[in-house]
């Protein structure tokens, strides 16, 4: 049985509400009657709010990198699917991402996500004509992210023991070429 979560009002803020509670920070916009639109004084409000959190011992690097992650992929990412016409469960995919990222992070990993770019790719009628069907590009991505970062090591491998005039030269080639 969970007990329940003592949130701490901070500061007077009048677009959000900003709240602690057993080193987690919790930043809530709070403009109802404009459907929680942004204005500059709403960032302002968000901005002094993230920094208080970043100066927390303990959430000096958490919700940075949780507001990165759910600005530049995931609500992009539901945004696309929602935009193919397939109604992804939010809260379901929001835990099974944020449980991953936690046990992730245990090994020095990046957080798990919704891949706002894969899943455009993966969502689109290019991945197949029957959306029925388009779950096995995710899969075919998903197999081969894995692959690719299984094979990364070796890549840092390879390229760290060539000579130096061979690296300048691949990456004069790829500016030529670009």
């Amino acid at each position: 049985m969970q007990s329940e979560i003592s949130w701490q009002k901070q500061g007077a803020f009048t677009d959000i509400v900003y709240e602690k509670a057993d080193g987690i920070a919790r930043v809530t916009i709070n403009r109802p009657s404009r459907r929680n639109a942004f204005t500059p004084d709403t960032i302002a409000e968000m901005l002094k709010a993230f920094a208080d959190a970043r100066d927390a011992e303990a959430l000096g690097i958490a919700l940075p990198l949780f507001v990165v992650t759910m600005a530049s992929q995931n609500l992009p990412g539901f945004a696309v699917m929602r935009g193919a016409g397939f109604e992804p469960p939010v809260r379901p995919a929001l835990t099974v991402t944020g449980l991953l990222s936690a046990v992730s992070a245990f090994f020095a990993a990046h957080t798990v996500n919704m891949a706002a770019i894969t899943a455009a790719i993966c969502a689109g009628p290019d991945a197949h004509p029957d959306p029925a069907r388009r779950w096995i590009a995710a899969c075919v991505a998903g197999a081969g992210y894995v692959v690719l970062g299984l094979l990364a090591g070796a890549a840092a491998a390879v390229v760290s023991a060539s000579p130096p005039v061979l690296i300048e030269a691949v990456a004069g080639l790829a500016e030529f070429a670009g």
